[in-house]
C-alpha cells in the first residue's frame, strides 16, 4: 500500500493536471479547454479532489457547480463529471477516500444537491455515497426521419442565432412555476456552455452547436433549442441537445420541421434527445414515431445535506433533464 493522500486541486498545476486528463479519459483535450472546463464557469471553478501521491495525480472526483431551480427558489447544485482511478493505484480505497471528501466539502460549501449520468462501471460504486439512481437516462429517438412530415406551423416564427442576447437575461425564470427543479440556463450559462466552448483535438468530438430562438407574433422570445450533430458508430445522429418550451402543440411542431430540415440538408436519418417521460412534448414525439432508446447510464441523485425532502429530490417526475445537463461536453 503507497501511501498517498487526498487534497483539492489548485489551479496552479493546470499542466500537471492536463497530463493526468489526458492519460485516463478518451478524449485529448488541450490546455483552453481544460481551462473552460474546470475553471471557467459561470457559477465559478469545478471542484475537484485528486489524490496525491508524491506530487502526482492518481485519483479524481470532480463536480461543476450550477444554480438550480427548487420549487422556484434558486439554490446552488452540482453535476459529477469526471471520475478516475490511475490503473496502477486501484484497489487501495482511493475512489472512497476521494467520494467520502468531496461531498463532504460539498456539504459544507452549500451544494444542496448533485447530479450525475454515470455508465454501469461506475453505479456500482456511487451507490456507495448515497447517491440515488431515479431512472434510466431517458434517451428518445427516431431512427427514420425521412418518413417524418413537415407540418404548417405560423403561429411562431424561428430564429438562427450566433449569441444568447438579453431575451436570455431571466428568460429560464419564466419555467419555476412549471418544473420543480432545474438547472438555471442563465445568458451566462448558455453563453458559456454553447458559445464559449473550445475545440478539441479529435474532431470526432469536436462539435458545432446550431442554436435558434422561438418567437411568437408579438416578437417575444418563447422558447429556445441547440443541437449538434453527433458521430458515433460510422453513424452522424442530430441531438436536440437543449431546449425549454412552453405547453404548446404549435410551438412542439415548428421544433420538429426544424429537426426535420437539419437532419436531411446533412443527410442525417437519426434525431435524439433526452426527455423526462412526465413532459408534455414527449407526448408528441410519441405521434411522430420517437421512441424510448435504452441505455448503460443512470440519472442519479444525491443529497449533501439534511435540508431537502429527499422524498422530493428523489423523486423522478421533480426534474427536468436535457441532453445538456448530462456532462459539460
Amino acid at each position: 500500500m503507497v501511501d498517498w493522500k487526498v487534497r483539492n486541486l489548485d489551479e496552479g498545476e493546470i499542466n500537471n493536471f492536463l497530463e493526468w486528463r489526458n492519460l485516463v479519459a478518451r478524449r485529448r483535450k488541450n490546455l483552453k479547454y481544460i481551462k473552460w472546463e474546470y475553471f471557467k464557469g459561470p457559477w465559478g471553478a469545478a471542484k475537484t479532489s485528486i489524490a496525491d501521491y508524491n506530487g502526482k495525480i492518481i485519483g479524481q472526483y470532480s463536480t461543476q457547480n450550477y444554480e438550480a431551480f427548487y420549487f422556484g427558489e434558486k439554490i446552488m447544485a452540482s453535476l459529477s463529471f469526471d471520475t478516475a482511478t490511475h490503473p496502477d493505484f486501484r484497489r487501495q480505497g482511493i475512489f472512497r477516500a476521494l467520494g467520502t471528501h468531496h461531498f463532504n466539502e460539498q456539504g459544507k460549501q452549500n451544494i444542496y444537491f448533485s447530479t450525475g449520468f454515470p455508465n454501469e462501471n461506475f453505479w456500482p460504486g456511487g451507490k456507495k455515497f448515497n447517491w440515488h439512481g431515479l431512472c434510466t437516462v431517458p434517451l428518445f429517438e427516431n431512427n427514420n426521419v425521412s418518413n417524418l412530415k413537415i407540418e404548417k406551423a405560423t403561429k411562431f416564427e424561428l430564429q438562427k442565432i450566433n449569441k444568447f442576447d438579453n431575451d436570455f437575461l431571466r428568460f429560464s425564470d419564466n419555467f419555476k412555476d412549471d418544473i420543480p427543479i432545474y438547472l438555471n440556463r442563465t445568458m451566462e450559462y448558455l453563453k458559456w456552455r454553447f458559445v464559449e466552448k473550445p475545440s478539441l483535438e479529435d474532431p470526432k468530438y469536436d462539435y458545432n452547436y446550431s442554436k435558434y430562438k422561438i418567437l411568437d407574433k408579438t416578437g417575444e422570445m418563447v422558447s429556445y433549442i441547440v443541437t449538434k450533430i453527433f458521430h458515433t458508430n460510422n453513424q452522424r445522429i442530430l441531438h436536440l441537445v437543449d431546449f425549454l418550451i412552453p405547453k404548446e402543440q404549435l410551438l412542439y411542431q415548428i421544433i420538429v420541421n426544424l429537426l426535420i430540415k437539419e437532419s436531411r440538408a446533412q443527410k442525417i436519418n437519426i434525431i435524439s434527445l433526452f426527455i423526462d417521460k412526465y413532459h408534455p412534448f414527449r407526448e408528441f414525439l410519441n405521434k411522430n414515431d420517437f421512441k424510448f432508446v435504452d441505455t448503460n447510464r443512470v440519472f442519479i441523485v444525491r443529497t449533501n445535506n439534511d435540508v431537502l425532502d429527499k422524498r422530493i429530490i428523489y423523486d423522478e417526475k421533480n426534474h427536468y433533464i436535457t441532453m445538456a445537463d448530462s456532462d459539460v461536453i
